[in-house]
């Protein structure tokens, strides 16, 4: 395995044992199972994802409305290498997590992970030049990538590890947050 591979793997152990602090806002109404509650006339409820939306709707309509949705934000260092993430309900489901991971002589990754209201990881995007689309199967349905300035492949190391840590991170937000 590679060195880059290596931390990386380590930082998503890292990040699996945070503890979260809670900073909450309102949410929007759930039924009491916990799921989005429906309007009179059988739509969604106000700010739901629409499975007919592309991925990059979903993306653009979601960072529309951040200000509005509850935010939980945790961290942990591990050895050295911090980890920091600010996640995104809506509700009652993570839709967004921002990732920052400093890792020692190779610097910081910044990350996000956006999440459709069952779970699943839609979208990963990496600073400064990674973006991944994934499907409710979890297949990459779109990516692009530079490195040194020019368009790159995206390696099958690169798509498991957002995959892993995606899930990963949202399993630790979830259960820090008693949900």
């Amino acid at each position: 395995m590679s060195r880059k591979l290596l931390v990386v793997l380590f930082t998503v152990l890292a990040c699996a044992g945070q503890s979260a602090d809670r900073a909450e806002k309102p949410t929007a109404e759930t039924s009491p199972s916990g799921s989005a509650t429906e309007s009179p006339a059988g739509q969604p409820a106000a700010g739901a994802l629409a499975p007919a939306l592309s991925v990059a709707d979903q993306v653009r309509a979601l960072d529309a409305r951040l200000a509005s949705l509850d935010v939980t934000q945790g961290s942990a260092d591990m050895r050295g290498t911090m980890c920091r993430y600010r996640a995104y309900w809506e509700q009652g489901a993570v839709v967004l997590i921002e990732e920052e991971a400093t890792l020692g002589n190779q610097g910081t990754r910044r990350a996000r992970y956006y999440y459709d209201q069952g779970g699943s990881l839609i979208h990963y995007s990496e600073e400064p030049a990674l973006t991944m689309d994934f499907d409710a199967s979890g297949a990459m349905t779109d990516g692009h990538k530079t490195a040194g300035g020019a368009p790159a492949a995206i390696e099958p190391f690169e798509i498991n590890a957002a995959q892993m840590r995606g899930r990963e991170l949202r399993t630790a937000v979830t259960m820090g947050r008693g949900r």
